[in-house]
């Protein structure tokens, strides 16, 4: 009797906690992984949603808006319960309670953003906003990597990033051939190409010389939807280039000869799922995610050779890029070059530099990037040469002709701070201090991710991160949930926290 007391002592002790970590690993990873899947059609769940639930032409329903802060938060709560039941191991305590280089960096970020935050404008609410961009998807890679995540996990994400980028490309590709009526019915603002904050999202942007639409799919724009197709292209490129690493000519006549029936177009569908995405990528007329999606390959490539051939690749590639690019602008100049949206690429990041230069410990969080749109108005800027008469009627809207407002003529609006750089951006809010800690802590985020590329989500993650950090050269690129929390998440899985013995 006595034994069979003291067996059930230690099952209660040792095996319990055991079992319910293990559930709640698995309950972690499936609502990640519905999160990931999720983000992306976010927009569009959100405007359908609060068309069926509140009527047409309403503001985006804010407790429909925040499902995924909302499942980020479920996620990361368990997380906690998770590290609390591993702190009860010596050894693991060590591990999970010490602070390395990447931790220190962002709690040295956030005291410096609460500190300037302070002593500029001390408006919280303002501050929380800013905070949503800047430093949620920052707090979610401490807590993720602190946690373990299985190998089923890790092949799923492989398995359907691609997976729903093709489908997402897809309804992109179609949509560009729809009425407009149509998306207004689905809830979609009756105004293109601008935003207003409180209401619809507007279905399609178009490109400002051309009346040309834009694929943005089920997103909120084109550019959030290029900069994101840079993380399924790079994992459909790591799979290619991987592929043919592994095959040299002689296995690949054996393959041939001896393949099972089930491997005869094995790449076929990685092949498609390339071709679908690369023509929404160019359908979404994003010159940022053009860009980033060239670095990237280029990247992907390089690996993939050795030294000698890479140069070779470089030499013969670059200068047929630069030539067809000059002819692209030559013969498409409005669409290509598009001169008062590239004149803002340069202009904006510079003014933003002026004003670091004017307050160099920041102005606080929330007052510059998508945050400042929160407390500003809807201000659109034309050329001096347009005609503003359309606007008349949108008295709610504050139109600009070069610099000199012309609507409205009885106050002076409040315009939102978009130095149309993350970086920058960074810099305005933060100050010198908090750029130059900022650009510490992404070299040597990439620095660690190029070193862990043999984690099958390293190399995928590393190229998505540089691409899309090309991207912030040029663009709020980390802005859109679907971007920040995939890969920041993605790389807490890959930067996990171990102990030295056990890299």
């Amino acid at each position: 009797m006595t034994y069979v007391q003291i067996e059930t002592r230690q099952f209660t002790i040792y095996h319990l906690p055991f079992t319910i970590l293990f559930v709640l690993q698995t309950l972690r990873e499936r609502l990640t992984l519905v999160l990931i899947t999720l983000l992306p059609v976010h927009a569009l769940l959100v405007t359908v949603g609060t068309r069926v639930l509140k009527g047409a032409q309403q503001a985006p329903w804010t407790a429909l808006a925040l499902w995924k802060e909302v499942l980020l938060a479920v996620i990361l709560l368990i997380a906690g319960i998770e590290i609390l039941q591993q702190l009860r191991k010596k050894q693991k305590r060590k591990v999970l309670l010490s602070l390395d280089v990447f931790d220190r960096l962002i709690l040295l970020l956030f005291v410096l953003a609460v500190i300037v935050t302070e002593h500029m404008h001390g408006d919280w609410v303002l501050f929380a906003y800013g905070a949503k961009y800047d430093f949620i998807p920052l707090i979610a890679f401490i807590i993720l990597r602190r946690c373990a995540w299985s190998k089923t996990f890790v092949a799923s994400v492989q398995t359907w990033i691609p997976r729903i980028a093709v489908i997402i490309s897809v309804w992109a590709l179609i949509a560009l051939t729809l009425p407009y009526d149509f998306f207004v019915w689905l809830g979609y603002s009756d105004m293109h190409s601008l935003f207003f904050p409180g209401k619809p999202i507007a279905a399609f942007q178009y490109i400002s010389e051309v009346p040309i639409r834009r694929a943005q799919a089920t997103m909120s724009g084109p550019n959030q939807y290029g900069i994101w197709l840079l993380i399924p292209l790079s994992f459909l490129l790591v799979r290619l280039l991987k592929k043919k690493q592994e095959k040299s000519w002689w296995r690949k006549a054996l393959h041939f000869l001896y393949r099972k029936k089930n491997q005869k177009q094995s790449m076929l569908p990685t092949w498609i799922f390339l071709i679908i995405i690369s023509l929404g990528l160019a359908a979404s007329f994003s010159r940022t995610a053009w860009i980033g999606a060239t670095v990237l390959t280029f990247i992907a490539v390089a690996f993939s050779l050795n030294w000698q051939r890479c140069k070779k690749l470089l030499l013969k590639a670059v200068p047929i890029l630069l030539c067809l690019g000059i002819v692209l602008a030559i013969a498409f100049p409005d669409i290509i070059l598009r001169i008062s949206s590239s004149r803002g690429h340069f202009v904006r990041p510079l003014e933003g530099i002026a004003q670091m230069i004017e307050k160099p410990f920041g102005l606080g969080l929330g007052t510059a990037g998508p945050a400042s749109a929160r407390r500003a108005d809807t201000c659109v800027h034309l050329r001096p040469q347009d005609d503003p008469s359309w606007a008349k009627d949108r008295t709610d809207l504050c139109v600009f002709l070069g610099s000199q407002q012309v609507q409205p003529t009885n106050r002076i609006c409040t315009c939102p701070f978009h130095p149309e750089n993350w970086y920058v951006q960074i810099g305005v809010e933060l100050g010198w201090l908090g750029f130059s800690l900022y650009l510490i802590f992404i070299g040597l985020l990439a620095w660690a991710l190029l070193k862990a590329r043999e984690h099958p989500l390293g190399f995928p993650i590393f190229l998505a991160f540089i691409g899309i950090g090309i991207c912030g050269l040029l663009q709020h690129a980390w802005e859109d949930g679907a971007v920040a929390y995939t890969v920041w998440g993605l790389m807490g899985v890959i930067l996990q926290k171990r102990n030295k013995g056990n890299k």
